[in-house]
């Protein structure tokens, strides 16, 4: 808590806290210690469109832009959030496979696969 009795996340200074604005970057650090955000690929069935399976990812969003060379965010998403679901491509899903928690054995016959994020 700053002196003067407002709540300022870790590394905000009072300077900031008083002026009741926050830059985007302290608003990330405040939002990240409230909320986790879990990253997964999801597995929807063809046949129905329905989400058969989630496999969590184990990755930022920066290392999600690095690792996704060709990765195209929709025009109002943030590059800091990647919050929006994204279809992904065979090339895709290998590329991300080292960040998965279990192993994933896409089968595009059956199942379409997207970048999803939720908060938990």
């Amino acid at each position: 808590m700053g002196t003067s009795g407002t709540l300022a996340p870790a590394g905000v200074n009072d300077d900031n806290a008083n002026n009741d604005t926050f830059n985007k970057s302290s608003v990330n650090i405040l939002l990240s210690r409230i909320m986790k955000l879990v990253r997964v690929i999801e597995e929807f069935s063809n046949e129905n469109q329905t989400l058969h399976k989630e496999y969590i990812l184990n990755i930022n969003p920066e290392k999600i832009l690095e690792v996704l060379d060709d990765f195209v965010l929709n025009e109002d998403d943030n590059p800091n959030e990647i919050y929006d679901p994204y279809n992904l491509t065979i090339e895709q899903i290998e590329k991300l496979k080292p960040f998965l928690n279990e192993e994933l054995k896409e089968n595009l016959e059956i199942y379409s696969y997207q970048l999803g994020c939720y908060k938990e």
